[in-house]
């Protein structure tokens, strides 16, 4: 193996260049953030493809597939049109269950975002998690461990009690290759039902999201969002951070919540 062939079966880099399709169509002079999740999962295939040609068996099975569970996004600065994007992506954690990735987005060598991911792995036939073969990652040396992360836990705080609620249509282009919901199109509901004050005055400093029960085409959802109140958002947004909005997707076809969504805002 070469020095080259190491370097990416570690961490692994692609190009990608904003165009018009990256800014929300409610919102189009904002990115929007799924855009840029989307290409990070595009990176982290092609990193898993280099992976498997050097591995006895591939990651994945027949009949499997990858699902996140959790995200965290950081936000440094969002990219313009026509920026020239690098994504680097690795490795960090894996076990029988999980794996964990970290993604880094920067325009020129400058940071823009950091994205940290941790995936399951699903049966497609029995909608069931499957253990991973970490045994082989491990072998080739795909795993970076100089970086480590936890995610928090999300719960709404007591003291939000301003709720907005926005039911959403599920239509044929939210479904993803694992026939439920894609994990992108949660976030982008989260973010265009906020009111356009929030759009307007503060920019998004991160945004994490862990997923719970999936939902499917042919069932209900709703976005309940806990604001904070006028008070609140004129006293904490003055500051560098942090006015949150906390969000809970709701299957209510199942009565059970799909994903919770803390966003932090700073004021521009």
């Amino acid at each position: 193996m070469t020095d080259l062939e190491r370097v990416q079966l570690n961490q692994f880099s692609a190009n990608y260049t904003v165009t018009n399709d990256y800014f929300l169509e409610k919102f189009p002079n904002k990115i929007d953030i799924t855009r840029l999740l989307s290409i990070a999962l595009e990176t982290a295939g092609q990193h898993d493809r280099v992976i498997n040609n050097y591995l006895d068996e591939p990651l994945l099975k027949t009949n499997e597939s990858w699902v996140i569970t959790q995200s965290a996004v950081e936000i440094e600065r969002l990219p313009e049109l026509n920026d020239e994007l690098k994504v680097t992506t690795r490795v960090i954690e894996v076990n029988r269950f999980f794996v964990k990735r970290q993604f880094e987005i920067t325009l020129a060598n400058v940071l823009l975002l950091t994205i940290l991911s941790q995936y399951a792995v699903i049966n497609l036939e029995t909608r069931r998690m499957s253990r991973i073969a970490t045994e082989g990652l491990v072998s080739v040396d795909a795993v970076d461990t100089s970086v480590v992360y936890q995610f928090d836990k999300l719960r709404v705080p007591e003291s939000f009690h301003s709720e907005h609620v926005e039911a959403r249509e599920i239509v044929e282009s939210d479904i993803d290759y694992n026939q439920h919901v894609n994990n992108e199109v949660y976030i982008r509901w989260c973010h265009e039902m906020l009111p356009a004050q929030y759009h307007n005055e503060y920019q998004v400093a991160k945004i994490e999201v862990k997923y719970g029960s999936e939902l499917r085409f042919d069932e209900e959802a709703e976005v309940v969002a806990y604001l904070p109140d006028a008070s609140i958002m004129n006293n904490e947004a003055q500051g560098d951070l942090s006015l949150q909005t906390y969000q809970v997707i709701r299957n209510k076809s199942k009565d059970k919540d799909a994903c919770y969504v803390r966003i932090n805002w700073r004021a521009r």
